[in-house]
């Protein structure tokens, strides 16, 4: 009866050894059961641990990062995502993806010619504008991955017909799609009579037969140039109009030198009965990060 305690501890050992090691991973292992890649969400604060040279020579502070396959990828503190080989410490590839992303997750995704392969996927902030956002590098270079999930729209790319200016008459936001030559001359003459240096189609210049032109005025703002085209597509049922703000940065005593100005966008799209025509512009504040497209308006029927 002495030596119970001691058989007891000794038991518990053993129990706990097979917990960790014993048969349900022994089991786990021989079925080929997969690791679970793995993921890390960075929180507010961070600190350097660790500085990586990528290749051209600039050093990168990181903090963590996640390893698979022999790769371990750090997204580090000024936005650069590092892929470092895990036996030399030598760093495979880098790519600045901007301040935007806080996690990152490995992947496994479909190549090109229909095999797998294993990527590194950004994800940002879950509480931040854009959240269901997601960029994906390949594993093995770090070239961007298009999605897959429709976020690009289909259809085919158009280029319509554009001029853009900081100037007009009016102070409120315009956006209007404009159908007939009368209802332009109208227009045209209420936004930039008496205007110098106006950028604008002439009447005659559309075919309104074929055309019909649409036009994006934010009234009056502060240093933005004008509004130009950043993407359109023509899909079933609507016609899509991604905008892109010419804006810039002043410097001065009072508000900063802001420049008070009235910037507009006027775009020459084909004409088409039954379709909706969409505006969208990216409203993403972080530089050299993925847009957020949100729309502003839908004209026609």
């Amino acid at each position: 009866m002495a030596n119970r305690p001691g058989v007891e501890r000794g038991w518990a050992f053993v129990v706990a050894v097979l917990a960790v090691f014993g048969p349900s991973s022994m089991r786990a292992e021989e079925s080929g059961a997969r690791r679970e890649p793995p993921s890390l969400r960075y929180g507010a604060r961070r600190e350097s641990r660790l500085w990586i040279e990528a290749p051209g020579g600039v050093s990168h502070g990181v903090d963590e990062g996640i390893e698979w396959e022999g790769i371990r990828v750090y997204l580090a503190m000024m936005g650069e995502l590092l892929a470092v080989d895990a036996g030399t410490g030598r760093c495979l590839w880098s790519r600045d993806v901007g301040s935007f992303w806080t996690g990152i997750r490995i992947v496994e995704v479909t190549g090109a010619d229909g095999a797998p392969r294993w990527a590194v996927e950004l994800a940002p902030n879950p509480g931040r504008g854009g959240a269901d956002l997601r960029q994906v590098h390949d594993l093995r270079d770090g070239t961007v991955i298009p999605p897959s999930d429709g976020t690009i729209p289909s259809g085919e790319a158009l280029e319509p017909r554009s001029w853009q200016g900081s100037e007009s008459n009016v102070a409120e936001p315009v956006r209007e799609l404009v159908t007939s030559a009368e209802a332009w001359a109208i227009l045209r003459h209420r936004l930039f009579d008496g205007v110098a240096d106006a950028s604008a189609p002439a009447v005659a210049d559309v075919d309104f037969a074929k055309e019909v032109v649409l036009i994006v005025s934010d009234g009056d703002r502060t240093n933005c140039a004008g509004i130009g085209v950043s993407v359109a597509w023509e899909e079933e049922g609507r016609i899509l109009l991604r905008v892109a703000h010419a804006t810039f940065q002043t410097w001065g005593e009072v508000n900063g030198g802001a420049q008070s100005l009235r910037p507009y966008g006027i775009f020459v799209l084909p004409r088409r009965a039954g379709k909706v025509y969409v505006v969208e512009v990216n409203v993403q504040s972080y530089l050299n990060s993925p847009p957020i497209w949100r729309e502003v308006c839908r004209l026609g029927p």
